[in-house]
């Protein structure tokens, strides 16, 4: 299997450039809509126990909490650094989601995400290889049906 280090950079720039790239005066449903492929995806990470725990953090997490861009930064925000505490790494610095994600193309971010994403674990792990295949797909096919509601281009 895969380690973090090998797909987590990947997924954190996904995670963080989805709600950053949201088109301004979007309505509260798209926020939500994000926030439930941010789950989708979570639920799926190539680390059952990463996937188990952002779940749980996920869970926790009330709509109209994530019904907002600045919403839903902030809960990436506290999410990277829940993780960040759990690894013993330094805290994600706020101040780096607007300088550091606004300037990401979308298109090239989602297409990273996917390479590093469709991992391939051992055979014990076939069964969450495929679901994290169909999680890729319907991740996938949400974007393409809301694409007019991101802005593709770096800032």
């Amino acid at each position: 299997m895969p380690s973090p280090e090998d797909w987590g950079p990947a997924v954190w720039a996904l995670l963080h450039t989805l709600p950053e790239k949201v088109a301004d005066g979007r309505p509260a449903a798209l926020y939500i809509g994000v926030f439930n492929m941010i789950k989708l995806i979570c639920s799926n990470l190539p680390c059952p126990t990463c996937a188990e725990d952002s779940s749980r953090f996920l869970a926790k997490i009330s709509l109209d909490k994530v019904n907002t861009k600045q919403g839903l930064k902030n809960m990436i925000y506290i999410l990277h650094n829940y993780v960040n505490n759990k690894k013993r790494k330094l805290p994600f610095n706020f101040k780096d989601l607007d300088t550091v994600y606004k300037k990401k193309e979308l298109s090239n971010v989602i297409n990273t995400f996917c390479r590093k994403f469709n991992t391939k674990g051992n055979m014990q792990l076939l069964t969450e290889s495929f679901r994290r295949q169909i999680a890729l797909k319907g991740f996938l096919k949400w974007i393409k049906q809301h694409a007019v509601y991101f802005n593709w281009r770096s800032a």
